[in-house]
């Protein structure tokens, strides 16, 4: 049975440290993004940059719930469970939005490169839903928290993108969020489906990464993954599996 089918807490409110947490990072995230995208320029500053920023968005989630919280890493959308409806939905949204890539872009170059950014970038699907949208599910239930997420995507990129893109990130947010909120597993948008999509999204917006971009965002992805297998082995597979009931 799908977790949105299952879980009837639509609304609520319990707001707990894990919610204060969850604030005070999406607004030093604000900052961190305006930061990355207006006062560093492409040099070896901006690398080092970019680096801490997106290493810090995943592993300071994961101390916080797995170390300092003592829940599981499905706390944080990194779980099995509904691991084939998740799989099934996210290969269906991906031919979808690979078949819009193809059609309008299938000639770019940039292309390949591109798709493969999105597919190793795991920072904004784990910020957004794994860590904020639970959170906010948590404390005020589930509508307000997938319209929450949406927002919160859309509120870290005001000032870097035009006024029209960043209420299409709001409304594409919530989407994705409610597409999350079937199975609660990150497995669902990551890395299929948010990488075709932010592949189109780049594409469409005139951005242009290169196989150097990929390679650098996959070795991001190599150290986080790191840490949370590391996370996993000493603390949160020793950790019962129904600490918390939500999921």
């Amino acid at each position: 049975m799908l977790e949105i089918i299952k879980n009837k807490r639509w609304f609520g409110w319990e707001p707990t440290k894990d919610t204060v947490a969850a604030v005070i990072t999406e607004i030093v995230m604000i900052g961190a993004f305006f930061t990355l995208n207006h006062l560093l320029a492409g040099n070896v500053l901006n690398l080092l940059y970019e680096l801490i920023m997106f290493l810090a968005i995943v592993i300071f989630p994961v101390w916080w719930i797995v170390w300092y919280r003592g829940q599981p890493l499905s706390e944080l959308g990194i779980t099995k469970k509904h691991w084939a409806p998740s799989l099934v939905i996210s290969i269906l949204l991906f031919l979808f939005f690979l078949s819009g890539l193809w059609k309008n872009y299938g000639s770019n170059g940039s292309l390949p490169a591109i798709l493969v950014f999105g597919l190793v970038s795991l920072w904004e699907p784990f910020f957004v839903y794994g860590w904020l949208q639970l959170r906010f599910d948590r404390a005020f239930g589930i509508i307000p928290g997938m319209a929450l997420a949406g927002i919160c995507i859309g509120v870290y990129h005001i000032g870097t993108d035009p006024a029209g893109t960043v209420l299409m990130f709001i409304m594409l947010g919530i989407v994705f969020a409610a597409i999350f909120r079937l199975t609660s597993s990150l497995l669902i948008l990551w890395p299929l489906v948010w990488g075709a999509a932010t592949a189109f999204s780049m594409l469409q917006g005139g951005r242009i990464f290169g196989w150097d971009d990929a390679l650098f965002m996959a070795l991001i992805l190599a150290i986080q993954a790191g840490f949370i297998f590391y996370a996993w082995k000493r603390v949160g597979r020793k950790l019962p599996q129904n600490v918390v009931n939500y999921v």
